[in-house]
C-alpha cells in the first residue's frame, strides 16, 4: 500500500478525481485547521496571512 501521508492511502481511491479531492481536503485541513507545534501552535495559513499583511 502506498501512502501520501498518514491520512491518505492511494489504494483507497478508484479514480484520480477522487484522489485529487482527498488530497485537496487533506491540504485544507493541514493548512487551515491544524495547529503546528513548529509555528508555536498556530495555523500555517494564519502565519502566512499575517506575514503577507505585514510585508505589504
Amino acid at each position: 500500500m502506498r501512502k501520501l501521508s498518514n491520512n491518505i492511502h492511494v489504494s483507497d481511491y478508484s479514480e484520480i478525481k477522487e484522489l485529487k479531492e482527498g488530497v485537496k481536503n487533506w491540504m485544507y485541513k493541514y493548512n487551515f485547521k491544524r495547529f503546528h507545534s513548529s509555528l508555536n501552535y498556530k495555523k500555517p495559513m494564519n502565519v502566512y496571512l499575517n506575514y503577507v499583511e505585514n510585508v505589504a
